[in-house]
């Protein structure tokens, strides 16, 4: 018999003992005994040998599909390759490892139905969950039986190839496109129904034919790469206990892991129905999107696990059969002639004008991500805080949570109520400070949008929604899209590290307290006067205009100011503590002949608030004294101005 690779959720019937365990690429045989009666199973691994004809029948036949109700949690192991002979075990009893193996993953099943008993009902893991687990579903019993399995690990699923993923994760908006049953792609996903999951009954509904789907994709993608299909599926909805605060935290503060460790898929427009290439989605507008496209490995090779699935419709046929086929690269593009599998990167680096909608980026979004991407260089950062920016969430605190560990940063969502976004931010910020080479990249980053004025060394915060572009409220009280800001063509990117000023260099001198004071010493720093008159009938200075519209001239001779030039070698004053200016120029940094500065107003003793920026063709210590080495305090606005805003 041939020893096919295969992964199957068995249970094997001995009298009233019987024996639940998954294997990878595994067979199962029986021993038949001289009375022709069985005696034991044994699983032979891939790997091994397969035992002589006429000594084993298949037991395929006589090993019977799990029952289509919530079983009892069994413990078993996950072997790998090995063989294993299986006597008379009782599953209420065995809660351990099993005596004998050393493999490193212990499994629990929690639950298990057949997928379509799903149709109309709201799935809720809750009774049958622990708190603090990773949880994944079964690909090969959803695709192989329709049987939808979920499975506890205490640690993540090992690959048995080293840097290959052992699993694939979901990419994915939670509210997707819309599901008018006049489209041939609503039809073909209401044919077997829907579902929804306890504790998110605000998502979209979960069609039964897209998880079908998902298998499909995640099967054959994982088999093309040639290491064997992946065992496993993680998706949040199912895999997160959603009425759970305490599962919840502990899986946000592993999401990074999950997806860095996985296969990851792309559903740019929901659970809903699968998206056509011709659809508008907001898949580049939601926050966790992000840290799903940037934590994968690998993402800029050619051997990309990063795919992603839509609907193999007419129009996409026609489209996809245009790309040059060296578009895709050593990674094939994959059909069952209804559905379609791609990988990322060449989608998005072709010129199909599809990608915009099917993505839902805008301007200079995708520019930004690509250069996100490349973690090989600092200016990721920069570009990560860019991006960020340009989402949203339907929690405030999500928008924090979604970013931090792309910085190497685990903070604990217990700590922090869901619209505490605020303080999330500045523990995001206080960490990230704390630890060697950290660095405020999001004032080269976002400089120039307007400050937010619980926290004004960050712009205004996006504001929170289940769907849509992210969009924030101007001081005028309008609203804009953030993209449409970012692509504003009259601002100077400061993109790259070699664009951002020595102020923004760790000198280990860098924090920011619990109310949000941003404390630096800054390299660079102008004193400026407000200009009352028309500047057109000042002929003796030179007038500055900052980004608010506001008018400015420098202070040449401001009080209690050590004047230098340009020229002159920087030191480190010892009363540099504090400055008498009402208001400062900081130098942030330069792209080519263009100088950018942030404008900060004094509130207090040592205490300062960004209110707009500033871009000059020259340096300002062309024409007006230089301050080297101050420390500025830049925190929220006064309570004033703030309660005005």
């Amino acid at each position: 018999m041939e020893n096919i690779a295969t992964e199957e959720l068995v249970e094997a019937v001995h009298g009233k003992r019987k024996f639940c365990g998954s294997f990878k690429f595994s067979q199962i045989w029986q021993r038949v005994s001289p009375s022709g009666s069985p005696s034991k199973l044994l699983v032979v691994g891939s790997k091994r040998r397969v035992p002589e004809r006429g000594a084993f029948v298949n037991n395929t036949d006589q090993a019977k599909l799990l029952k289509p109700s919530i079983l009892t949690p069994v413990v078993g192991m996950l072997g790998k390759g090995r063989e294993m002979a299986i006597n008379n075990l009782d599953h209420e009893s065995e809660r351990g490892p099993v005596p004998g193996l050393d493999f490193p993953q212990s499994w629990k099943r929690i639950f298990s139905c057949p997928l379509t008993q799903l149709a109309g009902k709201s799935l809720d893991i809750t009774p049958y969950a622990t708190p603090g687990r990773y949880r994944m579903v079964s690909l090969h019993n959803l695709r192989q039986f329709g049987n939808f399995e979920i499975f506890e690990f205490d640690e993540l699923p090992q690959p048995d190839v080293p840097y290959i993923p052992a699993y694939t994760a979901i990419s994915y908006v939670w509210r997707g496109i819309n599901a008018d049953n006049d489209l041939p792609s609503s039809q073909r996903a209401n044919s077997k129904g829907d579902f929804t999951v306890k504790g998110e009954e605000n998502a979209s509904p979960i069609s039964i034919t897209v998880i079908t789907d998902i298998a499909w994709g995640a099967l054959r993608k994982s088999a093309s790469s040639g290491c064997g299909p992946d065992r496993f599926l993680w998706l949040d909805q199912f895999c997160i206990m959603q009425t759970s605060k305490e599962d919840k935290a502990w899986q946000i503060s592993r999401m990074y892991s999950i997806y860095r460790h996985s296969r990851c898929i792309i559903l740019p427009g929901g659970l809903t129905r699968l998206a056509s290439l011709e659809d508008a989605t907001h898949w580049m507008s939601r926050a966790w999107t992000l840290q799903e496209v940037l934590a994968p490995p690998f993402i800029l090779s050619q051997d990309v696990d990063t795919c992603v699935l839509f609907m193999n419709d007419a129009q996409t046929h026609k489209v996809i059969e245009g790309v040059d086929k060296n578009e895709w690269g050593d990674t094939p593009y994959l059909t069952d002639g209804i559905i379609a599998c791609a990988p990322l990167m060449p989608l998005l680096g072709t010129l199909l004008p599809f990608r915009q909608s099917l993505f839902g980026f805008r301007g200079e979004q995708l520019d930004t991500l690509n250069g996100a991407m490349n973690k090989t260089m600092d200016a990721s950062k920069v570009l990560i805080w860019r991006s960020a920016f340009s989402r949203t969430s339907s929690r405030p605190a999500d928008m924090i949570f979604s970013i931090m560990q792309c910085f190497g940063i685990t903070l604990r969502p217990q700590d922090f109520e869901n619209d505490d976004r605020v303080g999330a931010t500045i523990a995001l910020v206080q960490a990230i400070l704390n630890k060697p080479g950290g660095r405020a990249y999001w004032i080269p980053a976002l400089y120039f949008l307007p400050p937010a004025p619980e926290l004004s060394v960050f712009p205004r915060f996006p504001q929170t929604r289940v769907d849509g572009a992210a969009a924030i409220r101007l001081p005028d009280g309008s609203t804009k899209d953030v993209i449409d800001l970012l692509t504003d063509n009259n601002i100077v990117k400061l993109d790259n590290t070699s664009h951002i000023g020595r102020p923004f260099e760790w000198d280990g001198s860098q924090t920011m307290d619990d109310q949000g004071y941003y404390s630096f010493v800054a390299k660079q720093v102008y004193t400026l006067k407000t200009v009352l008159v028309d500047p057109k009938s000042l002929n003796d200075c030179h007038v500055l205009r900052a980004g608010d519209g506001s008018t400015w001239a420098l202070n040449e001779n401001p009080a209690n100011l050590n004047i230098g030039t340009a020229n002159d070698s920087i030191e480190y004053l010892p009363d540099a503590d504090d400055i008498e200016g009402d208001v400062l120029a900081v130098f942030i940094g330069d792209r080519g002949v263009n100088y950018v500065y942030m404008l900060v107003k004094k509130h207090g003793p040592r205490k300062y608030h960004r209110f707009t920026y500033l871009i000059e063709n020259q340096s300002l210590s062309q024409w007006g004294a230089l301050r080297s080495n101050v420390r500025v305090n830049i925190g929220p606005f006064p309570a004033s101005e703030h309660l005005s805003t």
